[in-house]
């Protein structure tokens, strides 16, 4: 039986950029000149096309060819990727949630510790 794996193009603009000296998106959005969100997508590789303009501004700011920083792997490397992404995202979204319980937390009992000085006072 034959099992077919499908390819995928992985993106690697982030490790060339910072080869080059572009530390974040913001850097790369400057040299690029594109708006925050377009640099933002390009860092973070979450893209599913690009414009042959942007690759061909990419290539150019980056002193670099297509190759360099679109390269094709295979589906299990990309899935295995995604999910590991994915995993981090959902952990980074944990973090978030219960920073902001927390913040919230201590704002009520500052409103609260406020009113018991003021019905003390």
């Amino acid at each position: 039986m034959v099992c077919y794996v499908p390819r995928m193009i992985e993106s690697r603009i982030r490790q060339v950029a910072e080869a080059r000296g572009l530390t974040t998106a913001y850097q790369l959005q400057v040299a690029l000149g594109v708006v925050p969100t377009v640099a933002a997508r390009l860092w973070k590789a979450e893209f599913t096309r690009i414009s042959l303009d942007t690759l061909d501004k990419l290539c150019e700011t980056l002193d670099c060819e297509p190759n360099d920083i679109l390269v094709r792997v295979k589906g299990v490397q990309h899935t295995e990727q995604r999910e590991l992404a994915a995993e981090s995202k959902k952990q980074s979204s944990r973090v978030s949630a219960k920073r902001k319980t927390v913040e919230a937390a201590s704002r009520a009992k500052s409103v609260q510790a406020a009113r018991n000085r003021l019905t003390t006072s």
